[in-house]
């Protein structure tokens, strides 16, 4: 410019000028308030002079812009570089939802204890004529801004202090007008607003991005210009980005940014699934610069494509735009294409670090952290929690010889928290303290903000300036400014204070997950927005692969075994890859984990690593189809549970688990920890804790993680001891306690610091964790689920860096970190122990274990066994006899797997058991039944509840008082029998018969080995007989099979049964009702028909079992582990299959054909020999017995025959009158008596005591047999000294069904009780035309078929010589025979059902010492006299009495409902009398049906409304259901039919809407509302309302929706119902067309009210058609009539319709349509009865079917399936398929379905 001549007036003030457009410029009186933008970040190119002259139009107007455009930093970038162009000042402000009035006008301060007030931003620019940029305007919360509206409109607006900034031009005007008007407007407080002041403000349009819309008032007042991406045109992006860097490969940039602008045009609107492209184009120049190939900067750029969030649609659509361009996603994770120098860094290892490992995916990324760092740019490290992000990145700070700053990052934490903190001085006065990340700006460190997933929608636009310009305002005024700016303008003076230069070596890197912590359990939702991915380069850390993971372990954990460590790795990969609901568990296996559960199968080789992983991943609070498929996986990889000696409560091999102290450590199993010696003794708990196997199996895990120095998180169910446990081993230990108990009002600074103010100065309390931590106690954080997620997240960097920040700014470091004065070194003995309860429903906390669960040693903490709760009892409760207490553990157990069934909602603990039996230790005669209410009576009112509950109770026989049914004792009557025995015949010895007989030596074939399918014997599911009723009946027991027993034996205590589907040997000890089942379906091929087996068990040592095939006459010796087998010759002839078999001795089994004149004798010798003894007789054999001599055989003559298969002796016996026929023979307590059954069912004894010449049989009693084909089955029980005979009982008007009696005889006293036992009869049983009468002449039963048994066996407990009867289908029942049992056993029920507490009972106030007033005014104020009171008499009455000295009488009548003798059939007595069981059942009557005698005493009635009371409950309900008739114009039947199918499903109904009604509950949930007027004091404020701000208030409130962030879009389910024509065909037969109807009702009824949440459809498929239209989407029933006409259409188009099937076409199509609609999650839920082998299905299509969308989660129902495809479909379609059986178990199915649906909510 040339000087102006001399006397030329001054020079003009500088301008620029764009275009024809110019503005004069001023010297800036503050120059780092210009703002500084290099050329490289924003070039003059076109399209920016043009919206640069715009906005410099705008300005010369006086009208303020708004620059809308996609996210990035163009927009803002451009608002600078007009500042810096014009030279403006600018007052810049990054608004976030945490803004406030008092940070855009004024703040109050405390200065000199004066409260002053500073102005803000907004105040500023308006005041001083700077530029006022309002950058992220959609974030701030509505009914903030329009604070500015006056401002923006006239120029004007009231201050906080008083003042009032008044328009230029007005106040020009003014002082114009009187020059002495300004010093008065100065006074006044009238300031004017610089002519200059220019407002721009900046935004993304919402929707289609995340934010809030803009107040129409405040939009009003801009003039608006869309700022659109570089990326919108791809040649001026590649142009301007190669110009700004020139070293770029252009090929490589023409790709990446063709890629990016492809995704730049997939907008939001066009496809919600495919995120916008936000990147710069400039990053991207840089980073390819740096060496990355165009892959690995398009996964930067663009993170969502390697996601593991993103869906399989949205990766296809993605590798479309990939490949279209000559790559692939794929190629991110190709190491090869990295630049040498990248890839050195990558391998090279930092010192003082643990080992690195630097595997493909940990290079690639490390690599991507070096590129950024050399491009000059920060970085977002994404991945999976434990999946070694933290490990990553220390590992590249170390490599560039830096500080990392830890910043821990959680979601209270407001914009301003992430650079500064208020606080106060010591003399009160207010100050900011800057934040972790503005010091490692400062110092130029690495400041890692931890968890940035965490914070609100906006707040991460307080970095962007920081990121993009390296320049920020603190809220205390404190410029930063770029080192680059320093250097361009030296002007700009940093003085440390004012004016701070950001260190040239500081750098940024966030860490996060890709899923938001605590959100819902939408799989697919993600936080990174495209307002977030523009901020960072993103360096997605996937998934590591299997080889990986090992070679990280083998790194960190020298020494592990590597099968171990490759088994792991496989599970942890295939859990990845699972199914949903066993993908949800695949966290628990992260990386950290696996190096964890590494470590410890290294020290504790022995440890189960099966019991390790279910504890790891707290599967045993998942349901039992993910813990099946669990368990499945673990097993394909060879981790099965180890096997137990000493069961589930003992430890390894058997061991027995002791907790002892030993030279000066304590001892839990073999696992030592030392014990403290110094401990503080007021900080060591005290609790009372009794030990018992299961608990101390779980101190003894804790135990070796404490020993370990890991930090512990026990969680569980309520109630099971998890304080207490953790209490004793610390008193055990003498280790300090510190305690926190959280809860739903928990904050990070309530956590950290208490703060206090005192003198108005602020002040902070140390909480129990800072003690802890600086003093090395143990910090028990109780109740950690209570706190909200994001809260308890912050224990995270403590537990696994041994860091945080506390609220008063302090830090915990660890001992080797860098501490600054004041900081707190974390001490090596701290040690944070967090319980919580297991998570979803019915626990009403958070997941605290699925966000924190990996950085702890994790202990699921279960209900004990049955044993270890009886000895825990026990020791509460010494005086509670141990049959009660056994009772009430089964009890529990029983409701706690109903409840883990989905049964029932409450998981009942052992808190209410230790209730129970201290009540009752403390008041004995109330009885359990009584007591026992006292934890059921939160479940009064829930029917469904109830009746689980009753059954399980009853079960275990713990009688219930209910409105059904009340107590009784029903005992049989011992009946006389007649002295007097007719003799029946006789038989002698005849010596000239001779038995011809030889012995043949075989060797016995195999030597298979055979075992048990369970190492150890299960117990037998027991149900409980004695509840409200005692009878003889102990419990019956339940065999593993739903197929018919085909024949049993017992001997020794063991009770050998045989049964089919496939063949197995089933052995029952009698002792302790465990069973162990054999399979032997190789030895016994499948055939049409029930095979003819036998089983005899043999004596001796060995204790062999053999087994007769009577269809090939060959046996199978099972002895020793092995089988061996043999044939037995036969006489031809004879149809094959009916044989007998019975033992002769310890190693024989004599083996018959009826009809046959052969009788074989197997004897089993030692090893592989045996013997055969064959006898041919004279006559042809009827039946063989077992007697102790030997074998007793009967011939069709008559004639007994007496074997000896040692000897081979045979003596025969022939009948001298007519003699019965024999169908069963046993001993009796008489040596020389035997006891027999005849054929036509009578009694019989035979006296062989005549010199072993001669057998005389005697009659004893007719028993009663109403079936010409049904035996009875005779047992001898020794311990009782009698016989049992179980025989069948005929329907008869007071018994509806046959059912069947045990006659227990006693031949010595001759008497006979007749005991009634359910025997269900035959199906092929035929009723006599007539009952037999008196004894008569008996008939020789025929032999063309023979009887079938009434029982299949009858045997003796060895324990109490009590009767075991056994049907044929395989329920066993054991009866009680010994009278002094039987009392004690009634004294015990007695006492069990407790005594009623006296009607009368007295209230009396007693007065002592002095307090008889005391006594005498509290009897006059409760109404009670406090002498003498009498009253007698029962129902209503009246009586009198006055004061304290009155007298009181009372008469009336009434009657005990239920307990008329009459009514009852028996005595009425009342539960405080005492029975005598001798009265009971001696010379007494009793209820004589004919068949059976039985006593029966009531001893309480039932307590049902009964008469009047009762009709007109009933008629209530009638009314009721006529008038909701009467109001839907319905009828009669068409009502009833609706209320029957309603019915079937109640329970399930109820559970699943609790279950929906907890999941709006908890997504309903308030939370706190900051900035509040009113409320409670927010502790982040304080220091605010010390100043005297107004809105310091916090209060509980609906959280306000954000638009375009995670819209809550519902869940769709699609329902398709098997409508074909076999489900009408087969309904008659399993009623399967039926339970459809009612699942459909089900559906219907559950989702009534939540159709906003749940969009579902019904559908259904057949012949006909693939996807038949029921109930659509938005046309639901609305009442029941319209229901009952979807249930009517559903049936009747499964009548009508054609054959045919499209269960796979109803998959595909279902799939395809839920897929097409947005939700936040999608199912299809099929039901079919398709037979797969008939229709050609296989499950491999099935599977892919369902699969055929990653997006649509998919369930099959197969009804009525082949029992042999169900194995197939489950091992193909893993938690997808299910197999129903019995279809009473559908609405059970779909109830665990819906289960599914919604657990990720809860």
């Amino acid at each position: 410019m040339n000087p102006s001549p001399p006397g030329a007036p001054p020079n003009p003030k500088p301008t620029v000028r764009i275009g024809d457009v110019a503005v004069a410029l001023d010297a800036p009186a503050h120059p780092h308030l210009v703002p500084y933008v290099a050329p490289e970040e924003l070039g003059l190119g076109p399209h920016v002079r043009k919206t640069l002259r715009w906005i410099m139009q705008k300005e010369k107007l006086g009208q303020d812009v708004f620059l809308m455009g996609p996210p990035g930093s163009t927009r803002r970038a451009l608002a600078f570089k007009y500042a810096q162009l014009t030279q403006r000042e600018v007052e810049y402000i990054c608004i976030s939802r945490d803004v406030t009035e008092g940070d855009l006008k004024q703040r109050r301060e405390i200065t000199a204890g004066t409260a002053t007030y500073i102005d803000q931003c907004c105040v500023r620019a308006a005041r001083h004529g700077r530029i006022l940029i309002l950058d992220g305007v959609h974030n701030c919360e509505r009914n903030v801004l329009p604070l500015l509206n006056n401002l923006l409109e006239n120029r004007e607006m009231a201050l906080e202090d008083g003042s009032f900034l008044v328009h230029a031009k007005r106040y020009a005007a003014l002082v114009e007008r009187d020059a002495a008007v300004e010093g008065e407007m100065r006074q006044r407080n009238l300031h004017p607003v610089h002519p200059r002041f220019f407002v721009i403000a900046l935004g993304v349009p919402v929707p289609p991005f995340t934010g809030y819309p803009l107040d129409p008032p405040f939009r009003s007042r801009f003039q608006a210009r869309f700022v659109a991406s570089d990326l919108a045109n791809a040649d001026r992006a590649m142009h301007w980005a190669a110009a700004r860097v020139p070293a770029v490969p252009r090929d490589a940039l023409q790709k990446v940014l063709a890629v990016a602008a492809v995704l730049h045009a997939q907008s939001p609107e066009t496809d919600t699934r495919v995120p916008p492209c936000t990147a710069d184009p400039a990053v991207a120049a840089r980073l390819l610069a740096a060496g990355l190939a165009p892959a690995h900067v398009l996964a930067m750029l663009y993170p969502w494509a390697t996601m593991p969030t993103t869906d399989d649609h949205t990766r296809n659509v993605l590798e479309s735009v990939m490949r279209r361009f000559g790559m692939s996603w794929d190629h991110a994770r190709d190491t090869a294409s990295i630049a040498p120098a990248l890839a050195a860094k990558a391998a090279t290892a930092a010192p003082g670090l643990t080992p690195w490992v630097a595997t493909p995916s940990f290079a690639i990324a490390l690599a991507q952290l070096h590129a950024a760092h050399a491009a000059g740019l920060d970085a977002c490290v994404v991945g999976a929690k434990g999946g070694g992000k933290s490990r990553l990145v220390r590992q590249f700070v170390a490599q560039l010889g830096q500080v990392a700053v830890l910043v821990p990052v959680y979601r209270d934490m407001s914009a301003r928290d992430l650079l500064q903190r208020r606080a106060t001085t010591p003399a009160g006065d207010t100050v900011w303290e800057d934040a972790p990340l503005v010091a490692a700006m400062r110092e130029g460190k690495v400041a890692v903000l931890d968890g940035v997933e965490a914070l609100q929608h906006g707040s991460l636009g307080t970095l962007e300036r920081i990121v993009s310009n390296r320049s920020a305002v603190l809220p205390d005024g404190t410029v930063f400014v770029s080192a680059r700016h320093v250097e361009a303008d030296p002007r700009v003076r940093p003085d440390g204070r004012a004016v701070v230069v950001v260190h040239p070596a500081f750098r940024l890197v966030a860490i996060a997950r890709t899923t938001v912590p605590g959100g819902s359990g939408a799989a697919t939702r993600t936080w990174v927005s495209p307002e977030a991915a523009a901020l960072f380069p993103y360096i997605v850390l996937p998934s590591l692969p299997c080889a990986e993971e090992m070679a990280v372990v083998r790194a960190l954990v020298p020494g592990v075994r590597e099968p171990v460590l490759a088994t792991l790795a496989a599970v942890a990969a295939e859990l990845n890859a699972s199914h949903d609901e066993v993908r949800a568990l695949a966290h628990a296996l992260s990386l950290r984990q696996l190096v964890k559960i590494a470590r410890h199968v290294t020290q504790y080789p022995r440890d189960d690593v099966h019991a390790l992983v279910l504890r790891v991943t707290m599967a045993g609070f998942s349901p039992a189809a993910v813990r099946e498929q669990l368990d499945g996986i673990l097993a394909r990889h060879g981790i099965v549970p180890r096997r137990r000696r000493g069961g589930v409560a003992g430890g390894e091999d058997g061991e027995v688990i002791a907790l002892t102290e030993i030279g000066g450590e304590l001892d839990i199993g073999g696992v030592r920890a030392p014990i403290k010696q110094d401990a503080d003794p007021l900080l060591i708990p005290s609790t009372l804790f009794y030990e018992n196997p299961r608990q101390l199996l779980v101190l003894r895990d804790v135990l070796k993680d404490w020993a370990a120095g890991s930090h512990l998180l026990l969680c569980g169910a309520q109630g099971l001891g998890k304080n207490k446990m953790i209490d004793y081993l610390l008193m055990k230990l003498r280790r300090e306690r510190q305690y926190i108990q959280l809860h739903r009002d928990t904050t990070v600074q309530s956590l950290t610091a208490v703060p206090e103010i005192r003198g108005g100065v602020l002040s902070y309390a140390d909480s129990p964790l800072v003690v802890a931590a600086r003093e090395g106690h143990v910090l028990v954080v109780d109740e950690a689920d209570k706190a909200p997620t994001h809260v308890t997240a912050i224990l995270k960097s403590l537990v696994e860096d041994g860091e945080m920040r506390l609220g008063d700014g302090r830090r915990i470091v660890p001992r080797s970190g860098d501490a600054a004065p004041g900081d707190i070194v974390l001490h090596p003995s701290f040690l944070l122990v967090a319980l919580a309860n297991r998570p979803g429903f019915p626990f009403l906390g958070n997941d605290f274990f699925h966000e924190c669960g990996d950085v702890f040693a994790c202990h699921a903490v279960d209900n004990p066994d049955v044993a270890s709760e009886i000895a825990m009892l026990a020791q509460y409760a010494p005086s509670v006899p141990l049959p009660v207490l056994d009772r009430v553990a089964r009890a529990f157990a029983e409701l706690r797997d109903q409840a883990q069934a989905g049964n029932l909602a409450y998981p009942y603990s052992t808190r209410e058991i230790v209730g129970i039996v201290r009540h009752l230790a403390a008041f004995p005669d109330e009885g359990l039944a009584n007591v026992i209410g006292n934890v059921f009576a939160f479940d009064e009112v829930d029917d469904a509840a109830r009746a689980v509950i009753k059954a399980a109770l009853k079960k275990h026989g713990i009688p219930v008082p209910s409105d059904d049914d009340g107590f009784a004792v029903a005992l049989a009557v011992a009946a006389p029998l007649p002295r007097d025995r007719p003799a029946r015949g006789s038989w002698s010895l005849d010596p000239a018969q001779t038995v011809p007989v030889t012995r043949t030596p075989v060797a016995l074939r195999g030597g298979w080995p055979v075992s048990p399918t369970s190492a150890t014997p299960t117990p037998l599911a027991r149900t409980d007989a004695r509840s409200n009723v005692f009878s003889e009946e102990l419990f019956a027991l339940q065999l593993p099979t739903d197929s018919p027993i085909l024949a049993a034996h017992a001997r020794d205590g063991q009770l050998h049964l045989v049964f089919t589907s496939p063949i197995a040997l089933a052995t029952v000890d009698l002792a302790d009702w465990t069973v162990s089942v054999t399979g032997l379906h190789e030895y016994f091929p499948l055939q049409r028909g029930f095979p003819a087996l036998r089983v005899v068990a043999l004596g001796g040592s060995e204790r062999g079992v053999v087994l007769v095939n009577g269809d090939d006459m060959s046996v199978l010796v099972l002895r020793g582990g092995k089988a061996w087998s043999a044939s037995v010759p036969v006489e031809k002839g004879f149809a094959a299959g009916d044989v007998v078999a019975v033992p002769a001795g310890d190693d024989a089994v004599v083996v018959a054909q009826p009809g046959s004149r052969t009788v074989t004798a197997v004897r089993v010798l030692a090893g592989e020999e045996a013997e055969l003894v064959k006898w041919t007789l004279g006559e042809p054999v009827a039946t063989a017995f077992a007697v102790a001599a030997g074998a007793l055989v009967q011939t069709r003559g008559g004639a007994l025959v007496l074997l000896d298969p040692r000897t081979g002796a045979a003596r025969v016996f022939a009948p001298q009158v007519p003699v019965p026929h024999l169908a069963s023979v046993v001993a009796t307590s008489d040596p020389a008596v035997l006891a027999g059954v005849s054929g036509d069912s009578e009694l019989v004894t035979l006296d062989i005591s005549g010199d072993d010449k001669s057998i005389r049989a005697a009659a004893v009693d007719a028993l009663a047999n109403p079936y010409t084909n049904v035996a009875p089955v005779a047992a001898s029980l020794p311990a009782t000294s009698t016989l049992a005979i179980a025989r069948p009982v005929a329907p008869s008007p007071a018994r509806a069904a046959a059912g069947g009696s045990l006659d227990i005889f006693d031949l010595a006293h001759a008497t006979v009780r007749r005991i009634a036992v359910p025997l269900p009869p035959p199906f092929t049983a035929k009723l006599k035309a007539e009952v037999a009468g008196p004894l008569g002449a008996l008939k020789a039963p025929a032999h063309d078929s023979p009887a079938i048994p009434a029982a299949v066996v009858v045997a003796e407990a060895p324990a109490d010589g009590s009767a075991v009867v056994v049907d044929e289908t395989g329920k066993l029942r054991v009866v009680q025979v010994a009278l002094p049992a039987l009392r004690a056993e009634l004294a015990d029920w007695q006492r069990v059902i407790g005594r009623d507490a006296p009607e009368d009972l007295e209230v009396v106030v007693e007065g002592a010492g002095g307090n008889e007033e005391v006594a005498a005014m509290l009897a006059q104020q409760i109404g009670v006299g406090k002498g003498k009171g009498s009253g007698s008499g029962e129902g209503e009455g009246s009586g009198d009495g006055e004061g304290g000295e009155g007298e009181g009488s009372g008469q009336g009548g009434g009657s005990a409902i239920g307990l008329d003798a009459a009514a009852n059939g028996g005595a009425a007595r009342t539960s405080r009398e005492a029975l005598d069981i001798d009265q009971l059942i001696t010379n007494a009557k009793g209820d004589v049906d004919g068949e059976t005698a039985t006593k029966k005493v009531q001893i309480r009635g039932a307590e049902n409304a009964g008469g009047a009371i009762a009709d007109a409950i009933r008629d209530m309900h009638d009314r009721a259901v006529q008038e909701r008739m009467r109001e839907l114009s319905m009828k009669e039947h068409d009502m009833a039919a609706y209320l029957k199918y309603k019915q079937s499903v109640t329970r399930e109904l109820a559970a699943l809407r609790q279950l929906l009604e907890a999941t709006q509950r908890k997504q309903k949930e308030r939370v706190w509302l900051s900035h509040q007027t009113t409320g409670e004091l927010d502790d982040r404020r304080l220091v605010d309302g010390l100043c005297g701000e107004h809105a310091v208030y916090k209060r509980r409130g609906d959280e306000d929706p954000t638009l375009g962030a995670l819209f809550d879009v519902p869940k769709r389910v699609v329902f398709c119902f098997d409508l074909s024509a076999s489900m009408f065909k087969f309904n008659a037969h399993d009623a399967r067309l039926q339970r459809s109807i009612e699942v459909a009702l089900l559906v219907m009824q559950a989702f009534k009210g939540f159709e906003y949440k749940f969009k579902y459809e019904l559908r259904g498929h057949s012949g006909d058609s693939a996807a038949l239209e029921f109930v659509a989407e938005d046309a639901y029933p609305k009442n029941e009539k319209e229901e009952l006409a979807v249930l009517t259409k559903m049936a009747a188009h499964a009548q009508y319709c054609l054959s045919g099937d499209n269960t796979l076409n109803a998959i595909k199509e279902a799939v395809k349509d839920v897929a097409g609609k947005e939700s936040d999650e999608a199912f299809v839920v099929v039901l079919s009865d398709a037979n797969l082998s008939q229709y050609n299905i296989q499950p491999a299509d099935l599977a892919a079917a369902l699969s055929s969308d990653s997006r649509v989660q998919g369930s099959v129902i197969f009804i009525g399936t082949l029992a042999d495809q169900a194995e197939t479909l489950r091992a193909a379609l893993p938690g997808k398929a299910h197999v129903c059986m019995d279809t009473g178990d559908l609405p059970r199915i779909m109830g665990r379905i819906f289960a599914g649906m919604m657990r990720a909510n809860l």
